[in-house]
């Protein structure tokens, strides 16, 4: 239970201070994808039916793009270690850089898959921002 006399800039989120948590966006675009994809499948209209699927389909690329973005912003403000100079290098561009690039350094820096435009999952996102486009 939270002490109301602790002031918010006291309060603090995993050690950091409150001011440093962020709000996960990706979860609520998530969510509306789930919503609209539920609203199109229950549409009566056949343009209802396309104005519920384009909007799952933005909040789809939306959410994947959010996710990444936010796994780069945790790992600016959470890392101590060594990987804190890699992760702070990355954090500002996160605005320039393309999603794929995203990707491949932090895939690179992690030992991870590098983006495959021919493979599963990165096929699949590669359609649904050729559709949302």
């Amino acid at each position: 239970m939270r002490n109301d006399k602790v002031k918010d800039s006291d309060a603090t989120c995993a050690g950091k201070p409150i001011r440093a948590a962020m709000h996960m966006f990706s979860s609520d675009l998530i969510r509306g994808c789930k919503e609209f994809a539920e609203k199109a499948r229950n549409a009566k209209i056949h343009e209802d039916v396309r104005v519920y699927n384009a909007a799952c389909i933005f909040f789809a690329t939306s959410t994947i793009e959010s996710k990444v973005n936010e796994w780069i912003s945790i790992a600016n403000a959470c890392f101590e270690e060594e990987p804190k100079s890699f992760w702070h290098a990355l954090a500002p561009l996160i605005r320039t850089l393309k999603l794929e690039e995203k990707w491949n350094l932090i895939a690179s820096h992690e030992n991870g898959t590098l983006w495959d435009k021919g493979r599963e999952p990165f096929q699949s996102f590669e359609l649904i921002v050729s559709l949302r486009n």
